[in-house]
């Protein structure tokens, strides 16, 4: 597996597999981003030519990177913390689609999902979709580092981010 972070948890049926799978038959980690103002990002770890991998049925290319992709999670300890994705090349490309997020689509989440496919398989052998934590993407002149989380950050659901209608007066009824 490229990478050695911390997010995919395996059954132990597939950790048996891939222990004792055949040599011939290739890992490929990818992961896509998405967000409504700028579409998919697609990108491939640690290859040298785009490959084509079924995405809701349709044939997609994935840029190859040199990323590292977590390989398991402990979900116990911090929800909002589901590992981290450090790739480089594209950070200039990067930070040019961040900036097409319009004020109003900066309250819709960016979601990240982590798929695994192997050679001559048509559809992603693992797939999680996660979510790019708040404040969690640092792009630097070499690297982007994306911090990942399991809850969506554009969900308020802490009482102390509530507003107060006796303060806040706009916010009362009739």
């Amino acid at each position: 597996m490229a990478g050695g972070g911390n997010l995919m948890q395996y059954t132990q049926q597939q950790r048996e597999y891939l222990h004792k799978r055949p040599a011939n038959v290739a890992q490929y980690e990818t992961v896509e981003f998405n967000h409504p103002d700028f579409g998919s990002i697609y990108l491939i770890a640690d290859q040298v030519l785009t490959k084509y991998f079924n995405v809701d049925g349709v044939d997609t290319p994935f840029t190859p990177v040199a990323m590292s992709i977590p390989s398991d999670t402990n979900q116990k300890t911090d929800s909002s913390n589901a590992g981290v994705i450090q790739f480089a090349r594209v950070g200039m490309q990067f930070r040019s689609k961040l900036k097409s997020i319009t004020p109003s689509g900066a309250l819709k989440p960016i979601t990240a999902t982590i798929r695994v496919y192997q050679t001559n398989t048509v559809n992603p052998v693992y797939q999680r979709k996660l979510f790019v934590a708040g404040n969690g993407i640092n792009i630097s002149e070499d690297a982007v580092t994306v911090k990942l989380s399991f809850d969506n950050p554009a969900k308020v659901t802490k009482q102390k981010y509530f507003y107060d209608p006796s303060v806040f007066i706009g916010l009362q009824n009739g």
